[in-house]
C-alpha cells in the first residue's frame, strides 16, 4: 500500500470519531416518562413478559436482529495471527457490512483466548445476548471444532464465515454449470467427498437451492441438513431480495416503479459530460439494467483513454453512442437551429457555432431539440443555474407551463418527501406556487406514489397576517378551483404537515389526510435550508433535483452526485422522454 493510501486508511478510521461503530436508541428519550419507560420501574414489564415466554424476547428486545462477530484473532486476512485486539478493526468492519448490506446489529467480539474448548465455553455463555454468532477469522482446524461445538450447545445460529463463503461459492459455480448444461438442480445427483464442516455447509445451501436430499451421497460420515435453529423462516425469498436491494440503495423502494417503467421502453439519454469519470462508470450499469440507450458528449480520445484508465469494458458504437463535439455531422444543421433560437438574445452566428464547440449542455440541449436524443442529463461540471440558462433558452416550458420549476427527493428512515422549489423559481408569485403544485403533484406520481401537498409557512392557518402567508393562502384557492381531487392544505407549519395528528389538535377540518409527502415552500431559500437540513440531520439519501415543466425531459444534476444518484437520474429521464 503507498503512504498515501496508508494515511488515507488511517484518517477514515479515527476521524471525526475513532472507530466505525455507534450504539443509538430506537425509542424516544425526551423525558421523564420516557426515561421510566425504558429503565425502572417501565422495563420490568417486558422482562415478565419474557421470564414467561422467552421466545418473546424477539419482540421486546433487539436480540433477534442482534448478531455477535466473535474471533480470537488467530487467522486475520492476510495478516495471520495478530490478536484479538489488533483485529477489532476487521471486526467492526464487518459489523458495518452487516448493517448495510442486510440492516443486521452486530457487536463485534474479540476473545482473548486460543484454546478451542475454553473459546466455546466464552461464545456459549453469550447466547442470552444474541440472535446469531458469526465466527471470523480463527485459525484451522479450530474453526471447525468450534464452530461444531457451538452448534451442538446453541440453540441459536452458529456459522463460521470461512465456511459459508464458501458454500456460497461453491453453490453459484453448481448453478452456473447446470444452466449451462440444461440440467435441473432438483434432478440431478451429488457425491460429496468427505463430510466436514465446510462440505456441509455446502451441501445445506444446495439442499435450501432445491437439490433433493436423497440424491446426495456424502462418502464420510451422516449429519443433519436442517438445523433446526430458525425461528423465523423466510417465506418469500424475491420479497426477501428486494428488501436487501432497498437497503444497500435506499432508494429502491422509491425508484422501484421508475425502473420497472424504463425497463419497458428505454429511451436515448445523452449525457453532456460523457468525458467524466461519474458518467464513465455509469455506463455499465445503464446498459445492465437496460433502462436506457447512453450517448456521451466527449472526445474520442479522451473518452477512449478513461474507459481504459477506469478498467471499464465499454464498446463505443455498441454500448453507448459518442458525440465528439470536434466532429459531429450535424454540427451545421445545429448552428443555424441554434442562431435561430438565440438571435433575438444578443447571440450571433459566430457565438452560435462557438457554443456548440465549447458548451457541452448546449449541444445536449440541440440533440434532444432535433430528436437525436430523447432526454439529457447534465450538471456534473459548472454551476447550475448556468446549466439552467441553456435549457430555459433552448428547450424552454412544455405547452400550457409558464415557469419551469424542480423538485428535489428525500428519501429518510421514516418517510420519502418531495421538496419544491430549491433550485430554479426564487420568489414565486400565487399563481407560480400553484402551478409548481400541479407540475410536482404530476411528477409524484411517477414514483407510484399519490400525491400529499402542504403549503409550508411561518403561519399556521392564517394565524399570521403577512405578504407570504396571504401568497400561500391565495395558491391553495387556486389549486382547490383547478386540482379539486388533489389532497392540499396550508398555509401551515411543516410539523403539522408531517404530523397528522397535530394538524388534527389544531386544525381538525383539514382538507390533508395523513402525512403530507409533498412539501411546498414559500421560496428558494426557504426550500434550500429545509432540504439541506433535512438530507444532513435526517441522514437523507437524495434524488434529483428533478428538473419540473420542461418542453422534453432535460434534467440538471449537481456536481456532488454519486452514480447510484447518476444511474436514478438517467431512469427517470428515460421515463419521461415519453
Amino acid at each position: 500500500m503507498s503512504e498515501d493510501s496508508l494515511n488515507s486508511a488511517l484518517r477514515y478510521h479515527r476521524y471525526p470519531r475513532p472507530g466505525k461503530l455507534e450504539i443509538k436508541a430506537t425509542k424516544p428519550l425526551a423525558n421523564q416518562l420516557d426515561l421510566s419507560l425504558a429503565y425502572s420501574p417501565g422495563v420490568a414489564e417486558p422482562c415478565r413478559e419474557i421470564a414467561a415466554d422467552p421466545a418473546k424476547a424477539a419482540d421486546y428486545t433487539a436480540r433477534g436482529n442482534l448478531v455477535a462477530v466473535v474471533t480470537n484473532g488467530t487467522a486475520v486476512l492476510g495478516l495471520g495471527a495478530i490478536g484479538g485486539l489488533a483485529s477489532k478493526p476487521v471486526m467492526e468492519g464487518k459489523a458495518v457490512l452487516f448493517k448495510k448490506f442486510a440492516d443486521i446489529d452486530v457487536f463485534d467480539i474479540e476473545v482473548d483466548e486460543t484454546d478451542p474448548v475454553r473459546f466455546i465455553e466464552i461464545v456459549a455463555g453469550l447466547e442470552p445476548t444474541f440472535g446469531g454468532i458469526n465466527l471470523e477469522d480463527i485459525k484451522a482446524p479450530d474453526c471447525f471444532i468450534i464452530e461444531e461445538g457451538l452448534k451442538q450447545r446453541m440453540k441459536i445460529p452458529v456459522f463460521h464465515d470461512d465456511q459459508h463463503g464458501t458454500a456460497i461459492v461453491v453453490s453459484a459455480a453448481i448453478l452456473n454449470a447446470l444452466q449451462l448444461v440444461g440440467k435441473e438442480i432438483g434432478q440431478v445427483r451429488l457425491v460429496a467427498s468427505g463430510a466436514g464442516a465446510a462440505a456441509l455447509a455446502c451441501l445445506d445451501l444446495l439442499v435450501g437451492l432445491g437439490m433433493n436430499k436423497a440424491n446426495i451421497v456424502v462418502t464420510e460420515a451422516e449429519a443433519a441438513m436442517e438445523s433446526g435453529v430458525a425461528q423465523r423462516p423466510i417465506a418469500d425469498l424475491q420479497a426477501y431480495r428486494e428488501g436487501l436491494q432497498q437497503q444497500v440503495f435506499r432508494t429502491g423502494m422509491t425508484m422501484k416503479p421508475v425502473f420497472d417503467a424504463a425497463r419497458s421502453q428505454p429511451r436515448r439519454v445523452v449525457y453532456a459530460e460523457g468525458e467524466e469519470p461519474k458518467v464513465l462508470q455509469l455506463i455499465p450499469q445503464v446498459v445492465e439494467q437496460g433502462i436506457a440507450r447512453p450517448i456521451l458528449i466527449g472526445r474520442r480520445a479522451v473518452v477512449e483513454r478513461r474507459i481504459c484508465e477506469l478498467g471499464l469494458v465499454l464498446e463505443i458504437g455498441q454500448d453507448l453512442q459518442l458525440v465528439d463535439p470536434q466532429d459531429h455531422p450535424r454540427y451545421p444543421d445545429y448552428c443555424k437551429r441554434l442562431f435561430q433560437l438565440m438571435a433575438r438574445k444578443g447571440c450571433s452566428p459566430t457565438e452560435a457555432r462557438q457554443l456548440l464547440r465549447t458548451n457541452s449542455s448546449v449541444l445536449a440541449a440541440m440533440l434532444l431539440l432535433e430528436g437525436d436524443a430523447d432526454a439529457l442529463i447534465c450538471g456534473l461540471v459548472g454551476r447550475y443555474r448556468h446549466h439552467l440558462e441553456k435549457i430555459q433558452d433552448i428547450i424552454g416550458p412544455a405547452d400550457g407551463v409558464k415557469k419551469l420549476t424542480s423538485m428535489s427527493v428525500l428519501v429518510l428512515d421514516s418517510a420519502t418527501l418531495f421538496i419544491t422549489d430549491s433550485y430554479v423559481q426564487e420568489e414565486p408569485e400565487a399563481e407560480d406556487i400553484a402551478e409548481i403544485v400541479r407540475l410536482c403533484a404530476d411528477e409524484v406520481r411517477w414514483f407510484g406514489v399519490e400525491p400529499k401537498a402542504a403549503l409550508l409557512s411561518h403561519s399556521n392557518f392564517g394565524s399570521h397576517d403577512s405578504r407570504s402567508s396571504r401568497k400561500m393562502q391565495q395558491a391553495l384557492k387556486i389549486v382547490r378551483t383547478n386540482l379539486p381531487e388533489l389532497e392540499i392544505d396550508g398555509e401551515m407549519h411543516a410539523d403539522l404537515a408531517l404530523d397528522a395528528t397535530l394538524r388534527t389538535l389544531r386544525f381538525p377540518d383539514s382538507g390533508l389526510a395523513g402525512a403530507a409527502n409533498l412539501l411546498v415552500m414559500p421560496n428558494q431559500d426557504a426550500a434550500n435550508i429545509a432540504f439541506n437540513m433535512l438530507k444532513v440531520l435526517g441522514d437523507g439519501i437524495t434524488i434529483g433535483p428533478v428538473l419540473v415543466g420542461a418542453a422534453g425531459s432535460a434534467h440538471i444534476v449537481t456536481p456532488s452526485i454519486t452514480v447510484r444518484g447518476l444511474l436514478n437520474m438517467t431512469a427517470l429521464a428515460s421515463v419521461r422522454a415519453r
